[in-house]
Order: structure tokens, then C-alpha cells, then sequence
């Protein structure tokens, strides 16, 4: 049974802000296909168009990036997050999968990979992304908090509730999403 809606909290717009504030990476002075437009600047683009829900056009300047730097994991991440907004699961699952291949331990493609696995029912992927998010970011509220919500719908409540009191513990405006464990 896939999480509920209220459950899941995606990481798209701090990714967003990340790459905003970091660029491409290294290649942030690459040039574009045209030569004359930054890689960093056609990412910067995208994520303007993106934010104002201008999705084509966002994800147009995320393949010119990916035209110059193959390798870019913020374009592709970013594409990943159009596709899951536009409920193009496998789309999205692809795009992530990609930013991994670049980087496996890109937590926010990890934690939006997992989202999508959980709506598509395979939650045992999801559990191990989950967990991987958070032995690389121990202080993840969200992972925590998602991690627990799965955990309590597959029936790992004593498990489930710990997650969740861990996610409460590090953000203390979670607790309102947290309701009590369905009795047994």
C-alpha cells in the first residue's frame, strides 16, 4: 500500500536552492551547445522556469545542459523532479536512477528515488533507500519520518514509531503530520 500523499515530503526545492547556490559542480563554466550560454547559466534557467512552473521549458534547459555535461547530476535530478510532478513515475525513476549512477550517495536523489519506489510498491527498494539516506545524513528529519510511515504500513510498528519520535526529535514541526500508531 502506497504512503499517503500527507506522508511523503519531497526534496525538490531544497535541491533546488542547492543548486542554485552550487551550480554544476566543477563544470559551473562549461559552456553550453551554442557556446556562448554557461552550463551553470542554463541551469540556472531551468530552475528559474522550473520554480515558475514554466515545466517545458525547464526540463528543455536541463537537456542543453546535459548536452555539454553528460554528467550532471543536478539537471538530471531536476528532470527527475518535473517527471514526478507530472506523475510520470518511470520517467522520474529513470531520471533519478541516472544523478545516482553519478553519484550514489546524492542523497536527494535517493530520498525522491524512494518516494516514487513506495508509489510504485516496491517498498523493500524504498526501506534501503530510506536507510542509506539517513547513514549518510543522520540529522534527516524527512528520511526519518518517511522511513517511519512505511515502516508502520508494512507492519514494523514498534520500528515505525521509533523513526517517527527520531523525525519528531530533529524537527519538532513534524509532529503535526504524525498521528498515532492504528491499533493492532
Amino acid at each position: 500500500m502506497p504512503l499517503s500523499r500527507r506522508a511523503r515530503i519531497p526534496v525538490g526545492i531544497l535541491c533546488l536552492v542547492l543548486v542554485l547556490g552550487t551550480a554544476c559542480d566543477k563544470k559551473s563554466g562549461t559552456p553550453s551547445a551554442d557556446a556562448s550560454v554557461p552550463t551553470s547559466t542554463l541551469l540556472k534557467q531551468g530552475i528559474a522556469a522550473q520554480l515558475a512552473g514554466q515545466l517545458e521549458q525547464a526540463a528543455a534547459d536541463y537537456r542543453k545542459v546535459l548536452t555539454t555535461d553528460p554528467n550532471n547530476k543536478y539537471a538530471y535530478f531536476n528532470l527527475g523532479l518535473i517527471d514526478q510532478k507530472q506523475r510520470n513515475l518511470a520517467g522520474a525513476e529513470s531520471f533519478y536512477r541516472r544523478a545516482l549512477a553519478i553519484d550514489p550517495e546524492f542523497t536527494p536523489a535517493l530520498f525522491n528515488l524512494a518516494i516514487v519506489l513506495t508509489s510504485r510498491g516496491q517498498n523493500q527498494e524504498a526501506l534501503a533507500l530510506y536507510r542509506k539516506v539517513i547513514s549518510l545524513k543522520p540529522s534527516d528529519a524527512s528520511a526519518h519520518l518517511n522511513l517511519g510511515f512505511l515502516l508502520r504500513e508494512l507492519g514494523h510498528k514498534k520500528e515505525g514509531e521509533k523513526e517517527l519520535e527520531t523525525a519528531v526529535k530533529l524537527d519538532p514541526s513534524l509532529a503535526a503530520r504524525v498521528s498515532p500508531s492504528p491499533s493492532a
